[in-house]
């Protein structure tokens, strides 16, 4: 039940804390923030986002597909005085949620331009500090000392029109003032706006980010309450009563209307694949720089590619057969998974999803994947018939290097115990079929993922008894080689010693 805060220069981050000591605050935010947490997985999401500041120059700021995106997955999305505001004007209809005197006039379409919040300033190590004066907060205090009569209207145009002209990073008092004077403004002017801007200056900025933090704070309190499940957070919010006015076009958004859907386009996709960023060994990295680490690192990533391009290739196929999975099928892809990996419980299963970075709806949607191409493939196995597949099976360790290694071993078995070895041998086969299934998978290198038959299907097999079968073959060959062994054990136990 946390809250995550993006924050810059608009507050520092000490009085953040003393005003919303519960949240998680985090720098400015840019394009993949929000995707990142998102695929944080459910059990780690935040119930709101608040969006204060947010990168313009340093790198591409967040999308409004984000927002949405977010929205989708049940985040309430709070946007206040700075990036926030923008974006909460924008995204006001779809459920952001919009907070204070900044918001409300892009909202209103008083403001319409970026650059009256942007503003130069330091980084981290710095806390943020600003360079430059945002054009908004001199705004409003000229305008609020034109009403209390401290200057004339004249003289707020010519100084609101003085910092208009000014490219963002360059937008300081000394500096509007100074463009003022060579407008024309005499000297008394000038000095009484000094007065203004030095005196009385108002940071609207700084008071709309408070009063996010306090609404934020005052919601958290109630999605405490031991009778509030965080899926419901959008409907104690919609039904608040808090101290500040909550002023938006919409309501917080249901997570279950069909309009919230977001369009997934090829750039969204990309920017949620490239982009978003996961945390290992205590660093943040883009998942773009794990696929280029490995580009670059992985000695097998010629074939690596490959199979990652059969795999779209399939994908499409799939689609363009209108191939449909069940619930039962992504299930059973699942179950299969998790016998591959030897995943025993759910503390396990829940372990390699955070290593792997993969939400439970992220791994859902893999093994609906999954379960799609088998169904792919189960037809081409049946189309081409079993025998068919033998010819493509050996290619396949022909092009990976291993097919005489393979070839040798079967000979070797063949040598020993060949295929009609039960019309040769006196051998009476006494191995149940569970016994030679066991024996072959402690014998290592074999690890069927569904039931025996199923298994002989997929794998060749006329049937289940014809791969009991051949399982017996590879029983009596380890049969054959541990007598071998026990004999020479036997010599080298009756060899004469030294005193004899």
């Amino acid at each position: 039940m946390t809250a995550v805060i993006f924050l810059g220069p608009t507050l520092g981050l000490e009085e953040a804390r003393s005003i919303f000591p519960e949240a998680i605050y985090k720098p400015p935010i840019a394009m993949g923030d929000l995707a990142s947490l998102v695929h944080n997985g459910a059990a780690k999401r935040p119930w709101g986002i608040g969006i204060v500041d947010g990168v313009f120059y340093q790198a591409l700021p967040v999308w409004h597909k984000e927002i949405l995106y977010a929205l989708e997955n049940g985040i309430v999305v709070f946007g206040s005085s700075s990036m926030g505001a923008l974006r909460a004007a924008e995204c006001a209809s779809f459920g952001m949620v919009g907070i204070g005197e900044v918001y409300r006039r892009f909202a209103c379409g008083e403001l319409v331009d970026d650059d009256e919040v942007a503003l130069a300033h330091a980084g981290a190590n710095d806390a943020w500090r600003g360079h430059s004066q945002p054009l908004v907060n001199i705004r409003v205090t000229v305008e609020t000392a034109h009403k209390s009569g401290q200057i004339s209207k004249k003289i707020a145009d010519d100084i609101i029109a003085a910092a208009k002209s000014l490219w963002f990073p360059e937008r300081t008092i000394a500096k509007i003032l100074d463009i003022a004077a060579s407008a024309g403004m005499d000297d008394e002017s000038l000095t009484l706006a000094q007065d203004v801007l030095e005196g009385s200056y108002i940071d609207i900025k700084r008071s709309d980010a408070i009063e996010l933090l306090v609404t934020m704070r005052q919601l958290g309190m109630r999605l405490q309450s031991p009778d509030v499940h965080p899926a419901d957070a959008t409907h104690v919010i919609s039904h608040a009563e808090t101290e500040t006015e909550i002023s938006n076009e919409g309501q917080p958004a249901d997570p279950a209307d069909d309009s919230l859907k977001v369009a997934r386009t090829v750039m969204f996709d990309a920017m949620l694949e490239r982009d978003r960023y996961v945390m290992h060994e205590s660093t943040q990295i883009a998942q773009e720089e794990i696929a280029r680490f490995v580009a670059l690192s992985h000695p097998g990533f010629p074939a690596l590619r490959d199979r990652v391009l059969d795999r779209f290739l399939a994908q499409k196929l799939a689609e363009l057969w209108k191939v449909e999975v069940t619930l039962d099928d992504v299930d059973q892809e699942r179950h299969r998974f998790c016998k591959r990996r030897q995943l025993g419980d759910d503390q396990e299963f829940a372990a390699w999803c955070a290593e792997n970075d993969l939400s439970e709806k992220d791994f859902e949607n893999l093994m609906a994947e999954e379960a799609r191409l088998r169904k792919a493939r189960n037809w081409a196995y049946m189309f081409l018939s079993k025998r068919l597949l033998v010819g493509m099976l050996l290619n396949e360790l022909k092009l990976q290097g291993k097919y005489a290694q393979w070839a040798n071993r079967t000979a070797t078995l063949h040598r020993s115990v060949p295929v009609d070895w039960w019309g040769l041998s006196d051998a009476t086969d006494t191995s149940s079929g569970q016994d030679v299934i066991l024996d072959q998978i402690r014998a290592g290198g074999w690890r069927p993922d569904v039931p025996i038959n199923e298994f002989a299907s997929e794998a060749g097999f006329q049937d289940t008894h014809d791969l009991l079968d051949e399982l017996r073959r590879h029983f009596e060959l380890r049969r054959i080689r541990k007598k071998a062994l026990d004999i020479l054990e036997g010599f080298d136990r009756e060899a004469p010693t030294k005193e004899d």
